[in-house]
């Protein structure tokens, strides 16, 4: 887990998703580093973003993320968790 600093309302930690798993801290954003169909674990349950743009921050609390395709696991630096 990185950390960042704080400045208002901004986040402090980033946590690359490297698993497929339901797992991980819960995020308060999530930072999509490359362009995709993602599924994110929110609320017990798996929810499809298709054609997610590189760069974008959904401001979504999720716990686990993998590509929609093959459900595999992102790889280092595709999605990455922000708290």
């Amino acid at each position: 887990m990185g950390k960042i600093s704080r400045i208002d309302g901004m986040y402090t930690s980033a946590t690359a998703i490297t698993a497929n798993t339901t797992t991980a801290s819960e995020s308060a954003a999530i930072y999509v580093g490359v362009a995709g169909n993602y599924e994110f674990y929110v609320n017990g349950a798996w929810v499809h973003f298709k054609a997610v743009p590189a760069g974008t921050v959904l401001r979504v609390r999720a716990t686990g993320a993998r590509d929609q395709g093959d459900s595999s696991a992102p790889a280092p630096g595709e999605i990455v968790f922000l708290s």
